[in-house]
């Protein structure tokens, strides 16, 4: 055998050698890239998991998984609330029976949180690992209802607030009628739209439900159509500002009907005049 066979030999050898660790390098590589596959997709169905748990109540191993890891409720967040009070909410929290975060029965958090008189809407979240986000969307008062010697506040729906009327709520419009609060937020943001004639409305009268009228200072009463306010405004937001309403000599202005203008003239007013008249005939 002469040197060159021997070396062929020796180079087949080192190929074989070379090529086993190439391949057991690429088996290592395989196996290295399927478990970081493995573990990414375990990671990533437990997040899964949690962001999807309230559709997944019934799903038994969510709760020994979110326990196992410890994730009960240790902070709970309110925002939006100014009239309700924080100690409401937190009786409420904790009258569940439980405090393992994808235990707790949100639907009745929500329910009972609504039910608070000052509330409108309410959303509520869990964020791992332990916060409870609950935002209150509060009631917005836009009057106070004078009914049977007593004030309550009402909101644009015409819900009736039995509270205590703050010095926040003391400015808000005068409203008054059996069925006022029903339709109340109609009116008064009918007058949004002249704010000359805003300025001076003391209140507003709610007549059988129909129409409303208008007490402006000095108790002068405008009495609108019961439909199409917007053009009695309009007339009435003239008057006021070319200075054609006399709350001294006027008594009330009836807009009901929107081919003519009525006014009715105080009484003092109307004798004075007569007695001008009659001193001027008998001259």
């Amino acid at each position: 055998m002469n040197k060159m066979q021997i070396l062929n030999i020796f180079k087949r050898k080192d190929k074989k050698k070379s090529h086993g660790i190439r391949r057991k390098r690429r088996i290592t590589r395989m196996h290295s890239i399927k478990f970081k596959l493995i573990s990414f997709a375990a990671v990533v169905g437990i997040i899964f998991l949690f962001f999807f748990i309230d559709s997944f109540r019934e799903f038994k191993s969510s709760h020994y998984i979110l326990n196992f890891c410890n994730f009960t409720v240790k902070k709970i967040q309110v925002i939006g609330i100014k009239n309700v009070t924080r100690n409401k909410i937190d009786q409420i929290v904790a009258s569940q029976s439980t405090k393992i975060i994808s235990q707790i029965d949100i639907d009745k958090i929500k329910e009972d949180v609504e039910k608070i008189e000052w509330v409108d809407r309410v959303y509520i979240q869990r964020r791992l690992p332990s916060i409870l986000r609950i935002e209150v969307i509060e009631r917005h008062p836009v009057a106070i209802w004078q009914n049977k010697k007593k004030n309550y506040l009402v909101d644009k729906s015409g819900k009736i607030i039995h509270s205590t009327i703050s010095k926040d709520f003391s400015s808000l419009p005068i409203i008054v009628g059996e069925l006022a609060p029903s339709t109340a937020f109609q009116i008064i943001n009918a007058t949004l739209h002249f704010p000359e004639l805003k300025k001076r409305i003391t209140g507003y009268i709610c007549i059988r439900g129909r129409r409303w009228n208008i007490e402006m200072d000095n108790s002068l009463i405008v009495k609108l159509p019961g439909e199409n306010n917007h053009n009695a405004l309009s007339v009435l937001s003239d008057m006021v500002k070319h200075n054609k309403i006399s709350n001294v000599l006027m008594e009330s202005i009836d807009l009901r009907d929107e081919d003519r203008v009525i006014i009715k003239f105080k009484e003092k007013h109307v004798n004075s005049i007569k007695k001008n008249k009659k001193s001027k005939t008998s001259v």
